[in-house]
């Protein structure tokens, strides 16, 4: 993933099934991160959570279909 000075995420991410996903969202000065998981253009995902580090993030996932976890 990439942050732009003004907060802006975006990047991409690789399931262990296989699939990409494209990562667009924001995040603020305190670190609240909030991301859209999607393929083709559709959101599959949501994230919201914290962005602890450079290299750690914590939080919660849900999917249109009722699939969730921390």
């Amino acid at each position: 993933m990439d942050i732009s000075a003004s907060g802006v995420v975006s990047g991409s991410c690789f399931s262990g099934q296989g699939g990409a996903f494209a990562v667009n969202g924001t995040v603020d000065a305190q670190g609240n991160l909030a991301f859209k998981l999607s393929v083709s253009g559709v959101a599959s995902a949501t994230f919201n959570g914290n962005l602890d580090s450079p290299l750690a993030m914590g939080g919660t996932w849900a999917t249109g279909g009722g699939l969730s976890g921390a």
